[in-house]
């Protein structure tokens, strides 16, 4: 609907408790807010800036179909174990929270693996690791994995590469003794028995963690904060920084870098973070209390909201940017954004803000008992069926 930015943002709106919190695409954001004098001493561009995180390892799959090239080599026991053994993915989605992916059993030397496709995506990769697929392996030795390629189909099926993720920079160890290392054609990983065998019980329960994950999970999240919040942020552990809760009702951090008088819908006592980066923060489902949004500009087009609802989105509500500001003189500080208009979704999950894309970010309109996983128009649809969780080994 708006594949350049001119006029929409996807929004997401966590209303405490503690701190109001709502995550935006700060490069759509100038072309959704005016910005009043007073609001900021920064413009609107340069808070686009501060909130805009760098360039992290992030590799979105939208169907979960994953490929990698590994080479494969063992010392001592497991040598003559590999059978036993199987090469695993974590991937992560809004709807189910982490699974875990069977990309095959291991074997020695350069292989190919490959996932089946996956229910409830695009997904996320989340880590790598090597899983158990009987009880009983043996405790000593070790696994050198070396990825040499990572491929997907993208969201026309072409295949695309995640050529950046393969150096060892991108990656961190997750569990106490595997390494991570540089090599000459990927990046290598150092996976003890010892590390193996003590996710045999997690890999029963279907929650075994991810031995290497990509370093893209922020600690603390860049951060607009209303002056309320931003004092708050004075006495905090650490030092400068404000806990609030995520898309997934866990804790996070946040640190102001740039003060407001006021935010929309939300006050003084809130704060602005980036969504995407909000996303990366996010371990669990996303909990009900979210309020997610569309966010449309004067530049829109008459019949933005129509369009959005021939799309197959449901729309709760519509609001005009006057009732907004009427309702922020009558509670406090002007508000610092006019909106021509905002339309509050009954379920808007993105996937990948902030990266470019052919068309709006994806988004998941809820409805009873089911889901359904839209894009906008020249992107394709398609349908999930209820929520599950794969479990290791699983071929679903």
């Amino acid at each position: 609907m708006d594949p350049r930015g001119r006029f929409a943002t996807a929004a997401i709106e966590i209303p405490g408790p503690g701190t109001p919190l709502i995550g935006v695409d700060p490069p759509r954001l100038a072309a959704v807010a005016e910005w009043p004098g007073g609001t900021t001493q920064q413009s609107v561009a340069a808070v686009s800036r501060a909130l805009t995180p760098r360039r992290v390892p992030d590799v979105n799959i939208p169907d979960g179909a994953l490929a990698i090239s590994a080479n494969v080599s063992a010392a001592g026991a497991p040598s003559r174990d590999l059978a036993h053994l199987y090469l695993a993915a974590w991937l992560f989605d809004p709807l189910d929270g982490t699974r875990t992916l069977d990309l095959g059993r291991l074997r020695s030397g350069r292989s190919n693996y490959r996932g089946v496709t996956q229910t409830n995506c695009p997904c996320r990769l989340i880590g790598i690791g090597v899983l158990p697929s009987v009880k009983r392996v043996p405790s000593s030795g070790q696994i050198h994995l070396v990825l040499n390629a990572l491929t997907y189909p993208s969201g026309t099926g072409v295949p695309q590469s995640a050529r950046a993720e393969l150096t060892h920079t991108a990656w961190r160890s997750t569990t106490a003794g595997v390494r991570v290392i540089a090599t000459g054609s990927g990046v290598g990983f150092d996976i003890p028995m010892t590390a193996v065998i003590s996710d045999i019980g997690s890999y029963e329960e279907g929650d075994a963690p991810a031995m290497a994950s990509l370093a893209g999970q922020p600690s603390v999240l860049p951060a607009v904060a209303g002056s309320s919040a931003e004092s708050l942020a004075a006495d905090g552990v650490p030092p400068g920084t404000l806990p609030v809760q995520g898309l997934d009702g866990n804790t996070i951090n946040v640190r102001p870098v740039v003060a407001a008088t006021s935010l929309p819908r939300i006050g003084p006592g809130s704060v602005i973070v980036d969504l995407g980066a909000l996303e990366r923060a996010q371990t669990g489902p996303t909990f009900q209390e979210t309020s997610e949004q569309v966010w449309l500009g004067a530049q829109a087009p008459p019949n933005a909201v129509s369009r959005l609802r021939m799309a197959g989105l449901h729309i709760d509500r519509v609001q005009g940017s006057s009732t907004l500001i009427a309702r922020a003189r009558q509670n406090g500080p002007a508000l610092a954004y006019d909106f021509m208009l905002l339309a509050t979704l009954v379920a808007l999950l993105v996937a990948a803000v902030g990266t470019p894309s052919a068309c709006l970010p994806p988004v998941a309109v809820k409805a009873p008992r089911r889901w359904s996983r839209w894009r906008s128009p020249g992107c394709g649809e398609r349908s999930s069926r209820a929520p599950w969780r794969s479990r290791p080994g699983s071929s679903r």
